[in-house]
This record gives C-alpha cells, structure tokens and sequence, in this order.
C-alpha cells in the first residue's frame, strides 16, 4: 500500500464516529473474513458489535472526539457487558479502536482482560492490505474511495507476476502496430467483433496509466514484451485467437495464484490488450 493511500484510509476511517465506524467495522470484517463474522443486532447486542470465529467478541471505540476517561467509561461497560453475557461462551474479546492504541489505552484494556485482543488504525489498515484486490476494492468503495488510486498498483503487481520466471537478456523486436479496428477485424470471427471492440473500448479508457506504468519497467520491458510474445506462441493455433487470448490471461491469473480475484484478472486483461494493441500477439495481416 503506498503512502497516499494509507494516509486517505486513515482520514477516512477516522472520520467515522460511533455508530458509522461499527458499520464499517461489521462490513470490513464481512469481507474479509466471510461468514466467520457475525453482525449482532443492535438492540440486541448484549455488549458485543459483532462475533468473529464463534469465539471473539468485539467492541468497537470510535468517540467524536477522544478522550481518556471517556475510552475507559465506555470500554469498562463494553467489558461488564461481555463479561455478564458473552464470556463464558466467547473467551476471546477485541477491542476495535480507529486511531493509535497509546500505553494508557493498552493498560487499561489489559486490566480488563489480560489477553484482550486491541486492534488500532495500524492493525485494520493491516488487515485491508492482506486481502486481494477485489476485497480491497470494495473496501475503498464503501469509504468513497476510488479505483483510480488502485489500478496503478493492479496493473505493476501482475507485469512483476508475468515477468517473475523469465529468463533476462530476452530481445525485443519492435513491430508497427495496425488500426485496432483492422486488427480486431483480423483476428476475431465475425461474431465476436462486437464484444471485441467492447473489450477494447475499456483497455483504452486505461491505456494510458498502462504506459505510465510501463516506463517504471524500461530495463524489464523487452522481458515483459518477449515472456508474452513467447507465451502465446505455444498455444494450439487451431484455437481461435479469442480462445488462446482467454487462455493467456487464465494461465498468467493461475500462475500468480490470482483467479479469483476478479479486478486482478480484469487487469491482466487489460495488460493482454495492450500487447493485442502493439501486435505483440495476433495476426497483423491476413496473410501472416
């Protein structure tokens, strides 16, 4: 996670007070951790914000403004409340707070509970970078953040993942590219031009980050270039071109461990249409 965007989600997330941080936190959880998160109505909650692996129950901090003898109200009921209704079947409780534990907050907390579990700022922007893409988007989406502050580093992650087993010192020869719509026309059937165009209609609303992003890899390009040249060639050419440009980007998605993580796939996607567009794959000419 680079720098501007750890500093937007942590004003974003400490912009979220009392009830909207829970919020947060319930759907933060939901994505991450699926249906090992328990939402816990509120009139009903008996002290808990939510259950997390049948075991932990959590409490969530998040004051208009903070203030120590307010933390320690306010966790001490969240704790009597746990403690009277939750313990003896969840041995696990967690404090959720979204800013910075400081050492009163932890003495206090531990004073409570020994073993509690106190996850800060720190800890949940931690938590947002272990998830893939797909879950980290829509994450940033519910705290109106947009893919724009993502995409840079979709598209950098899956360039490193398909140059990653190739061998260096790869030649790059250089070829015109055509007219796309020349091209498409070339290389997809009759049926498939419509949502061929569709697809590069999208590729071109991100082509030019994708170059942006290719100048960081001036050393590593020709690498890059010559990995996915080679890459398609191996495929039957009895396929239609459409079937092997699928294939590529499952192969390059699978290889990376990736498939599921829909935005990354997306991204690779766009990755194989810029190299369509280079004629770094497909059929320049009718004839070739």
């Amino acid at each position: 996670m680079d720098s501007t965007l750890k500093e937007l989600l942590k004003t974003k997330i400490n912009s979220l007070k009392e009830l909207r941080f829970q919020e947060f936190i319930n759907n933060l959880f939901l994505i991450c951790h699926g249906d090992n998160f328990v939402i816990v109505k509120q009139k009903h909650d008996r002290g808990s914000d939510g259950i997390l692996f049948n075991s932990k129950v959590i409490a969530c901090y998040a004051p208009e403004s903070y203030d120590l003898s307010d933390f320690k109200k306010k966790i001490s009921g969240d704790y009597k409340s746990y403690n009277e209704n939750w313990e003896k079947t969840h041995n696990n409780w967690m404090v959720v707070y979204n800013g910075p534990f400081l050492a009163n907050m932890i003495n206090h907390v531990d004073s409570l509970k020994s073993d509690a579990e106190k996850v800060g700022i720190d800890n949940i922007l931690g938590l947002i970078d272990l998830q893939n893409w797909t879950k980290r988007n829509r994450i940033y989406e519910s705290l109106g953040i947009g893919s724009e502050y993502i995409k840079y580093d979709i598209i950098e992650e899956a360039i490193k993942d398909i140059i990653q087993t190739s061998e260096s010192g790869a030649t790059l020869k250089v070829e015109q590219p055509i007219p796309p719509k020349d091209k498409i026309e070339i290389n997809y059937t009759e049926d498939q031009i419509e949502d061929a165009i569709d697809d590069f209609q999208s590729y071109c609303t991100n082509a030019s980050f994708i170059s942006d992003v290719l100048t960081n890899f001036n050393e590593q390009y020709p690498i890059l270039i010559s990995k996915v040249k080679t890459d398609f060639s191996k495929y039957d050419k009895s396929r239609t071109f459409k079937e092997r440009f699928d294939l590529i980007i499952k192969d390059y998605s699978e290889k990376a461990r990736k498939q599921d993580d829909d935005i990354y796939v997306y991204y690779v996607k766009m990755l194989m249409l810029y190299c369509f567009e280079q004629c770094v794959i497909g059929k320049k000419k009718l004839l070739c």
